[in-house]
């Protein structure tokens, strides 16, 4: 922190002192009092409100104690602010109504007074700091629309809240879009102005693409804040650590590169995003280094042995998306389909970033499962690569526990995984089978034969003498199926 020109206090204070100084952004004209001349003649306060020539329209009555923006603690939020206040008795009863919302008053507490904004198309909060971390990250939280209202971000009622981040030593052009620059642009200049390098800022946009500034206080962020300087090289750091990462495993994963923390194995709910470091080594060597590509390979997916799933970015656990999405391709798909397989559901996720939580499952086609035929259809619609002139790869999901083509031909699977002919949606799909399996009596079902490592998918309809509650072999893992 170093000195300024303007020195932060009241809500009511620091608009005031910044409003003539100010060049980024506009505050809006206010009027404000103190609890003592409020008590010692209510007439003459709301006279000089009154006076104001734009009183006649829709006002707003706003809290300003002396404990609700300091800098060792906020209380905002805490008190009341009133909106759509017109004429003397409703501004009365809008003052009296914020006096009773401070619990302890204070005689030296006030009351502000300002035109109210209406229809604003973008309104939210920005952070000069991280406000958990105090990492000098700018942080920008916005509703932006038509419904947008002042206190969307800060009531938690705005609909569709974006937030972004950006490092503060970054150039300043990288923010998503001219609004977002522009509050950016007004927390450069709110730190010169006031010489505090941790500030919690409330705004606006009017309809003309012109910002308020709706309130300036000192961030009550932890003391132990890094240096932007030593921040700066702290990212370098991280940014040489992604870029290594992206190019890590392209031969056996793909590209394009995308990380996550909760995709598969989601170290976001079982170890934190935070880890401590003994935490996140045990993650590691449990889970994360071999054992879950072992795990997929047994069930007949990629072998991807030697390929870390996890990744950490300055201690930060984030699970590597292309080498999750790698190994849940079948083993025996061709390199180039795989390759395209990963790639489009990697970019499935970028494009669905809800999905995170679910990209197992929602993304990827991983297993048979009901819809799963629509699914394949829709890869397919989507540039599936064939393997030949008028063919299909020869498996589009795992052989082994999973599900296959039909090896007979006909249903739904041709001799080579195709789709049928005609439109899918309109096909009731036979069911497929498991790889090994020899046919039976009846033609839309097959028994396992003696070689097959896997049971049926679903209980045969012919003449043999398995059945889902067959004894299993316990030396070779496999069922028993007599004819």
């Amino acid at each position: 922190m170093t000195p300024g020109r303007v020195r932060l206090g009241t809500k009511a204070a620091s608009l005031a002192r910044l409003a003539p100084v100010l060049t980024s952004a506009r505050v809006l004209p206010l009027v404000h009092f103190t609890l003592t001349e409020w008590r010692a003649d209510r007439a003459a306060v709301l006279d000089r409100v009154l006076a104001e020539p734009w009183s006649p329209g829709p006002l707003i009555v706003r809290s300003s104690g002396h404990g609700e923006d300091a800098a060792n603690g906020s209380l905002a939020g805490r008190f009341r602010s009133v909106a759509g206040v017109r004429g003397r008795a409703a501004l009365a009863d809008a003052v009296d109504e914020v006096v009773r919302s401070y619990h302890c008053p204070l005689p030296r507490d006030q009351v502000l007074v300002q035109p109210e904004l209406t229809r604003p198309v973008m309104s939210g909060v920005a952070c000069s700091r991280h406000p958990a971390t105090g990492a000098p990250y700018r942080v920008v939280s916005w509703v932006e629309g038509p419904g947008a209202r002042t206190d969307g971000v800060t009531s938690g009622r705005g609909r569709a809240l974006r937030t972004w981040y950006g490092a503060a030593g970054a150039p300043r052009a990288v923010a998503p879009g001219p609004r977002v620059a522009a509050v950016v642009e007004l927390l450069w200049e709110l730190e010169e102005l006031t010489g505090v390098d941790a500030l919690d800022v409330e705004f606006a946009v009017t309809r003309d693409e012109e910002l308020i500034l709706l309130q300036a206080r000192p961030l009550a962020a932890p003391r132990r804040q890094p240096s932007a300087p030593a921040h700066h090289r702290h990212l370098a750091r991280v940014s040489d650590a992604v870029a290594r990462a992206c190019r890590d495993q392209e031969d056996r994963c793909g590209r394009p590169a995308l990380f996550g923390v909760m995709p598969d194995w989601n170290p976001a709910e079982i170890i934190g995003t935070h880890p401590r470091p003994l935490a996140l080594s045990l993650y590691w060597r449990l889970i994360t280094d071999r054992a879950w590509a072992r795990a997929r390979a047994r069930y007949g997916y990629r072998d991807l042995r030697g390929v870390p799933l996890l990744v950490d970015f300055a201690g930060l656990p984030y699970v590597d998306v292309r080498a999750s999405a790698a190994s849940l391709v079948p083993a025996d798909v061709a390199p180039a389909t795989a390759r395209w397989l990963v790639t489009h559901w990697t970019g499935e996720l970028a494009q669905h970033p809800e999905l995170h939580d679910k990209f197992e499952t929602r993304a990827v086609l991983s297993c048979y499962a009901p819809g799963a035929h629509r699914r394949l259809a829709d890869l397919v619609r989507h540039g599936l690569p064939r393997s030949g002139p008028g063919r299909w790869p020869a498996a589009c999901a795992p052989s082994p526990r999973g599900w296959s083509r039909d090896p007979g031909g006909g249903g739904t699977w041709s001799s080579c995984a195709g789709w049928p002919r005609g439109s899918p949606a309109r096909r009731r799909p036979a069911r497929p089978t498991w790889p090994g399996a020899s046919p039976c009596a009846s033609s839309t079902a097959h028994c396992p034969s003696p070689g097959s490592r896997a049971p049926p998918s679903w209980p045969p309809t012919c003449s043999t003498a398995w059945s889902p509650r067959a004894p299993w072999s316990r030396t070779t893992g496999r069922p028993s199926c007599a004819a």
